[in-house]
């Protein structure tokens, strides 16, 4: 189903609380955040329950190579379109889900 449910949070300080508070399957995470870098808030996904949810970046500009061995999916919002950020979520929901689904590293299945 194509159904979620989304909390948007506007700034690092917000995000982190939310994260503390309830568990997520996917984060998307955008690096201009009001209060800073959405990068602080890769250390606060510990899940209350364990483990850590997928994340998919969501950049202005290309993530280092250090910074997308942390994620699961970087996407940049000049080159990536709204399409292939869905596609990402898609693929990495149905695979938390114990489908199978590979992408490529634009976010496209294959």
């Amino acid at each position: 189903s194509d159904d979620a449910d989304v909390v948007a949070a506007h700034s690092v300080s917000v995000a982190q609380q939310v994260l503390q508070q309830e568990p997520f399957d996917l984060i998307i995470l955008d690096v201009s955040l009001a209060d800073g870098s959405g990068l602080n808030v890769l250390s606060a996904l510990r899940q209350p329950e364990g483990g850590t949810p997928p994340v998919i970046l969501y950049s202005a500009t290309e993530p280092s190579r250090e910074i997308s061995q942390l994620v699961q999916g970087a996407l940049v919002k000049s080159r990536d379109s709204v399409d292939q950020l869905l596609r990402s979520v898609r693929a990495l929901t149905r695979s938390r889900e114990g489908e199978i689904v590979e992408t490529t590293a634009n976010g496209r299945e294959s």
